[in-house]
Order: C-alpha cells, then structure tokens, then sequence
C-alpha cells in the first residue's frame, strides 16, 4: 500500500486566516482527517470538510502536515479524488484509481510563508 505524500507553500498576506478545505471529486468517498498545526492545537475533521487554520504569523512558525486515510465506498467509480485548498486556491489535488489503492493513505506537507 503506498503513501501519497504531497508538497507545497501557501503564501498569504500578514493578518489573512488560511481556511482548509477538503472535498471529494465523487459521491461515496469517507475519510478521516488529522491536521498537525503548529503548537498542541492539532485538529481532526471527517469526510469533506472546512477548518480554519489560523493566521500566516502562526502557521509560518513550522510546516504543516495532513493526514488523511480515505476509501471510497461507491462501486461505480474507479478512483478516488480528493482536493485540497487554502482560501479557495487549490494547493493539492490527489487522484489514485482504486485497482491501485483502495483506502490511500495520504500526507500532505504545507509551508506558510507572508507576501
């Protein structure tokens, strides 16, 4: 079973909020989420989800990581597609087909840096 691990840097004004959204290219997909922000305030979301990350001063302090298991449980699609986006700008989109990995497993690494 193989690790998806993706990369990027998210670059955002000094008092703007990075927002996280996470959704699903077809109907039948689940996974969990469980986003390490810097310091102990760790977050877990489900399936398609929004979570507000907190300010670029915060999230430039060190890299941010998501994790994310999913499987998709729609026996008419052939792959699993899920995008990821900061503030409405796509950072990371993952398409595997299922005959390859059914349930991936997915580490995406995000790196704030202030314009």
């Amino acid at each position: 079973m193989p690790i998806y691990r993706y990369s990027n840097t998210v670059s955002l004004k000094k008092d703007e909020v990075a927002t996280l959204d996470i959704s699903f290219g077809q109907a039948g997909i689940t996974a969990h989420h469980i986003i390490d922000l810097p310091g102990p305030n760790d977050k877990q979301a489900l399936d398609q989800c929004t979570e507000q990350l907190g300010t670029v001063d915060y999230l430039k302090k060190e890299r941010t990581l998501i994790f994310t298991k999913a499987i998709s449980i729609n026996p008419n699609a052939t792959s699993i597609d899920i995008e990821y986006e900061i503030n409405g700008n796509s950072v990371v989109s993952h398409s595997n087909l299922k005959s390859d990995d059914p349930s991936p497993q997915i580490i995406v690494t995000l790196v704030f840096q202030e314009i």
